[in-house]
Parts: structure tokens; C-alpha cells; sequence
């Protein structure tokens, strides 16, 4: 009788290794982000639209807690996001966000009132036309969640790497030394902040 176990496939430690990175740090929301199919031609959204879209709302976010210079100071949250095809091949996102200033020391009423203004604020989501009017994006709901590390939210965004899906990470870009630094709320002691050369997939 063989008792050898098989040999990983790529897929599978890809997966893993993104598991194991994702793990090694705490994050302060997990989160889901859909699109309005009624809002868009034949019920289809571009990849690169629905990229834009998020971008904005990121950097909404971005502004809401740095400022709007928040590039110049290298600044800004830190988000891994995770794309996922629907059974109907509709694009949806899920994230894992960190780097809120202070919000860890927040009370749990205040928590939540940020939660629920991020996800406002992509339902209501908003690009000016040519002409300055405002326009409705096709952005769905938001759904926003505490991150609770036992709960397997990174074994979750990593799932649907083997059918397609991507992991995209969103860092503040720091223009002295060309490189993204990590330093998440609430690092563990024994975890120091995780530095890689820019445009590097992290190891």
C-alpha cells in the first residue's frame, strides 16, 4: 500500500503561499464589494472599470483618514484585494484592510459608524462627466465586517486563485526609498515590518 502523499499542485502553493502571508498580520475590516448589473449594459462589467471603481473608493478612504495628500507624505491604508467570478461570471471583490489610524482604540459604536460610512460611501459612489455632473456609478452593496483573525478570511480570499482569480495588494508608496513598508495595526512583538522592492510579489 502507498502511503505517499501527492506532490502539491502550482495552484495549490500559490495558495498557500499566499495564505501564509496573509496570515502573518492583523487587519481591521474584511470586506465584500459587488456591482449593480442593472446599471450596465448586457449585465457585464469590465475588469478595468470595476478596478477603477475600487481605486476611487480606496482613495476616498485614503483622503477620508490622510488627508488629499496623502500620496506626497506616503501614506494610506493597507489593502489586499481578492477578485471573485460568480457562477454568471459577474465580478466581485472581497479585501482585507488595515492601517485605519487608531481605530483598534475606537469604541465599538464608532468602529461601526466607520464601517457603515465605508460602505456608503461605495453604494453611493460617484464620477464627474466632461462637464463637472455628478454621475452614479454602478457600484452595489458593501459589505464591511471587524476582522477576526480565527474567523479564516485569508483562507477565503484565496479560493478562487485556482479558478481564475487574482490577489491584488494596495500599499502606501514610499517615495524615499522606492519601496512599500508594512507596518499593520497591532504587529505581533515578534513579527517585524515586512519590506519589499516595489512591484516584487511578496515572499
Amino acid at each position: 500500500m502507498n502511503n505517499t502523499k501527492p506532490l502539491p499542485t502550482e495552484n495549490q502553493t500559490l495558495r498557500d503561499g499566499w495564505i501564509d502571508f496573509l496570515s502573518r498580520y492583523n487587519y481591521d475590516w474584511f470586506a465584500t464589494f459587488t456591482f449593480d448589473m442593472k446599471m450596465i449594459p448586457k449585465g457585464e462589467i469590465h475588469p478595468d472599470q470595476a478596478d477603477r471603481l475600487f481605486r476611487r473608493w480606496l482613495r476616498l478612504q485614503n483622503e477620508l483618514y490622510f488627508g488629499t495628500r496623502f500620496r506626497d507624505k506616503g501614506v494610506g491604508l493597507y489593502c489586499f484585494r481578492a477578485l471573485e467570478h460568480q457562477l454568471s461570471g459577474v465580478i466581485h471583490y472581497h479585501a482585507l484592510i488595515a492601517g485605519i489610524p487608531h481605530y483598534q482604540d475606537q469604541p465599538a459604536e464608532r468602529q461601526k459608524h466607520l464601517r457603515m460610512q465605508a460602505e456608503n460611501m461605495w453604494l453611493h459612489l460617484t464620477v464627474n462627466d466632461d462637464e463637472g455632473n455628478e454621475l452614479k456609478t454602478p457600484t452595489g452593496f458593501c459589505s464591511i465586517f471587524p476582522y477576526r483573525p480565527t474567523r479564516g478570511a485569508a483562507r477565503y480570499m484565496t479560493k478562487y486563485i485556482s479558478k481564475g482569480g487574482d490577489i491584488e495588494a494596495f500599499m502606501p508608496r514610499l517615495p524615499y526609498n522606492g519601496q512599500y513598508t508594512m507596518q499593520l495595526n497591532r504587529l505581533p512583538q515578534d513579527r517585524p515590518a515586512a519590506t519589499f522592492p516595489l512591484g516584487a510579489p511578496p515572499a
